[in-house]
């Protein structure tokens, strides 16, 4: 079921892609348009971890996701591939009505270009369709290009979450957002 609702979304987002880069074909194609969106897989996790040690200073280990993805009913992940390479994921879960949203990255020569916009649109449909409540985060005080960019996306500051992590001792932003009205 939930393989099946992923695929259907997946496919509806290029669908709407597709439509659209056929709409203005006077902007030439996006390179949005050609990334592949996919359920993240226990044979995804060595290329994880090598962008996880280039991406961010407190990276996460093997052990950590390999474990995430044993919860696979309350914990998912998001690939997004160019060329069969990834570029960009996300790991997140949902607990009772919320959705945690617990990693994104985008490699660095992508980043700016609204990949991360897409995998959080891709991740809010996933909780849309299950019935969630709200989705939260927490995000690196110091990131002002993603707590704008989620900002944008329509979450809100709930406060901080000090000394939050553990390689700098930097304080998190904790962001949420409601999904479904009550």
């Amino acid at each position: 079921m939930k393989e099946q609702i992923t695929d259907r979304l997946m496919n509806s987002i290029e669908n709407k892609e597709s439509r659209k880069s056929k709409r203005d074909t006077s902007k030439g194609r996006s390179f949005l348009d050609g990334l592949c969106y996919r359920n993240m897989t226990h044979a995804d996790i060595e290329e994880i971890i090598e962008l996880e040690k280039k991406i961010f200073s407190s990276p996460w280990t093997r052990e950590t996701l390999q474990g995430l993805l044993k919860l696979s009913k309350k914990c998912d992940g998001l690939v997004v591939e160019l060329k069969e390479k990834i570029i960009g994921y996300a790991v997140f879960w949902t607990v009772e009505e919320e959705l945690h949203i617990a990693n994104i990255a985008v490699v660095e020569e992508f980043r700016q270009r609204g990949l991360g916009r897409r995998i959080v649109d891709i991740m809010m449909q996933k909780a849309r369709d299950s019935g969630t409540m709200y989705a939260c985060l927490e995000v690196r005080e110091s990131n002002r290009i993603a707590i704008q960019m989620y900002n944008n996306l329509g979450f809100q500051n709930a406060g901080i979450r000090e000394n939050y992590y553990t390689d700098n001792d930097e304080n998190a932003v904790l962001m949420m957002k409601l999904i479904q009205g009550v």
